[in-house]
């Protein structure tokens, strides 16, 4: 059973120092530097190694935990030839060892240096590995209160992770000493580093290293960084830049106060709060603004200088450990600092910077959107680091095609990024005119709808008829109120002569007159609407018949008017024949037959007064 574990343990190690078969280092010196910024730990690794096998090597393996890969923003590698001079190495993950992460003992990602020139056997290279992170360091404790300084913890691997084995190892950690709280015991100290050394280190060892201490600057992280670089090529760029900043340090322990804020001003120096951040913009920036999800944000000064311009902002209120805070700013420049013109290829070639003008605060996602005039062609882009690259197009202001539009995504951004990436393309002067051929033609086109809509007839028609049938049904509905009017009229003569007949006394006259004054205003009222007809609608034959049947309808009113009273008249006659009480029958008879002849011709003008009203 011991056999087999030793046969198992000998195979592992053998596995993970698969890519180390010939490199011994010969000496080590790892610098890690926490003064700078706690957002980003910088590693500065200075090896001699030698070749000890007994065929030529062309390449050098870096190792890096896996449990912090993902903070992992930039590893670079420079071999210092004889002549004292740094050449810059292809770094690149090593596909084949990450599939070895299965590692009882440790999960590993190499990544391969290609070695400007082979190393024979037996020879010595020099090389200069520079690495940084994340934020490694972590705010311990995790909170604190408003007017306290916080304090952070930096943990680590004391050796130096190589798969190689190291002859000696140096490890300095740079740090002011005086602010230590605690720290891994070291074997020299001065008043701005620990020193820790070590021999015959064995390839992927480990040695716990801890560093605690005093740090008041704050851990600043950009979650998101997106900017757009919008390329004119009449000669100016429009740049605009989102950002969503977090402070990673130590959160407050109770609620923010206002009052301790303004009362401790004295002392913020000593906390980690942040009040303003600084950027640095190019030297001819214009019409700088400042906004934020509120709105646009007045704390800010911006300044020209020689060499480049200064923009200090100071956000709505103070960062503290936990804190976030979204805005984003805008600029033009004159676009002839940025582009310049290949002669030999034809071609444009626009140079810019990835990241903002925001030093020493590392991006977690950053995404740059470059808008190329509109009929650019042959894109490429050439960085000086692997990105992610997608196309697509964007539209704006009377364009017709789109203009091309380059996007570029990268993870894990930190200053060491901060160098030139280019994109060049090729552009036919004349489009330049594409636009103002556009503007001209929609002009045109706004000017040719607006003659066919100038001759247009959108008014509402009159139709004559229409309106004729409508203004005569409303005389119609007069003339049916005035002929319902003269019917109640003449039913309240009989209920009147009715009741006169029960109650009169003797030789008692029926008073008529208030009822014919009454049946007059009908009359009067249908011969004004009549007259008002006429005046008012003309004369069409349809005018000429309604009026025709208002004035039929009027006459027929006062015929029954008189006719009413005549049979009125032949009644009290009769009744004042029966008072005198010796009449004979014949004078009954004749009264009789000419109340008969009177009812008689009252109902045929009630009829036809009603044949009237419906013909109307």
């Amino acid at each position: 059973m011991l056999r087999l574990t030793l046969f198992i343990l000998v195979c592992a190690s053998q596995l993970l120092a698969a890519p180390a078969s010939n490199f011994v280092n010969v000496n080590v010196s790892r610098t890690i530097d926490l003064t700078t910024t706690p957002s980003i730990t910088r590693v500065s690794v200075t090896i001699s190694a030698n070749n000890a096998g007994s065929e030529s090597v062309g390449e050098y393996y870096l190792a890096v935990p896996l449990s912090v890969v993902g903070k992992l923003a930039y590893v670079g590698v420079d071999q210092v030839n004889a002549g004292n001079k740094k050449v810059k190495l292809v770094v690149t993950p090593d596909e084949v060892e990450t599939s070895r992460q299965s590692s009882i003992f440790w999960k590993v990602q190499y990544y391969k240096a290609e070695l400007a020139e082979k190393a024979a056997a037996g020879s010595t290279i020099s090389l200069v590995v520079t690495e940084s992170y994340l934020a490694i360091a972590a705010p311990y404790p995790k909170e604190v209160e408003q007017i306290r300084p916080q304090s952070l913890k930096f943990e680590d691997n004391g050796h130096y992770f190589s798969p190689y084995t190291s002859e000696k190892q140096k490890t300095v950690v740079k740090v002011r000493t005086q602010d230590v709280i605690d720290s891994t015991p070291y074997d020299s100290k001065s008043t701005d580093k620990l020193t820790y050394e070590f021999k015959n280190v064995s390839p992927l060892s480990r040695r716990p290293l801890s560093v605690h201490w005093t740090e008041n600057k704050a851990i600043l992280v950009l979650e998101s960084l997106q900017r757009e670089l919008v390329v004119s090529q009449w000669g100016n760029l429009a740049v605009e830049e989102n950002f969503e900043l977090h402070h990673r340090g130590a959160k407050l322990r109770r609620h923010f106060s206002r009052n301790d804020y303004q009362f401790t001003a004295h002392a913020h120096h000593m906390t980690n709060v942040v009040k303003e951040l600084k950027f640095t913009l190019p030297r001819q920036a214009s019409e700088v603004y400042f906004k934020d999800h509120v709105g646009n944000v007045s704390t800010s000064r911006f300044r020209n200088e020689r060499t480049k311009s200064i923009l200090e902002l100071r956000p709505r209120y103070p960062l503290y450990g936990g804190w976030k805070y979204t805005w984003f700013h805008g600029y033009n420049a004159p676009l002839k600092d940025f582009v310049k013109y290949d002669p030999e290829q034809g071609s444009y070639v626009f140079q810019f910077n990835f990241l903002g003008g925001l030093l020493d605060i590392p991006a977690e996602n950053g995404v740059v959107k470059i808008v190329l005039p509109e009929g650019a062609t042959d894109i490429k882009v050439l960085s000086p680091f692997a990105v992610k690259e997608s196309r697509t197009l964007t539209f704006s202001y009377f364009d017709t095609i789109g203009r091309p539009t380059v996007i570029l995504e990268k993870l894990n951004l930190v200053d060491e990024h901060g160098v030139p990436v280019q994109v060049v393309y090729k552009f036919d002067r004349t489009n330049l005119l594409r636009k103002p051929i556009a503007v001209s033609i929609g002009v045109l086109a706004l000017l040719i709808v607006s003659m066919f809509y100038a001759r247009l007839d959108l008014s509402i028609t009159e139709d004559k008829a229409a309106d004729l049938q409508l203004r005569l049904q409303t005389y119609r509905s007069t003339v049916s109120d005035l002929a319902k009017s003269a019917s109640h009229i003449f039913k309240g003569i009989d209920d009147a002569f009715d009741s006169f007949k029960n109650s009169r006394k003797e030789k008692e006259r029926f008073d008529f007159a208030p009822f014919e004054r009454q049946i007059n205003d009908v009359v009067r009222s249908l011969n004004d609407v009549a007259d008002e007809v006429g005046q008012t609608l003309g004369e069409s034959p349809e005018t000429k018949s309604f009026i025709s049947h208002i004035r039929a309808l009027s006459a027929n009113i006062g015929e029954r008017s008189g006719k009413v009273k005549s049979l009125l008249a032949h009644n009290i006659a009769l009744l004042l024949t029966l008072d005198v009480g010796d009449v004979d029958e014949k004078t009954k008879k004749e009264v009789a037959a000419g109340v008969q002849k009177t009812n008689t011709e009252i109902k045929a003008l009630e009829a036809k007064a009603k044949k009237i009203v419906d013909d109307l």
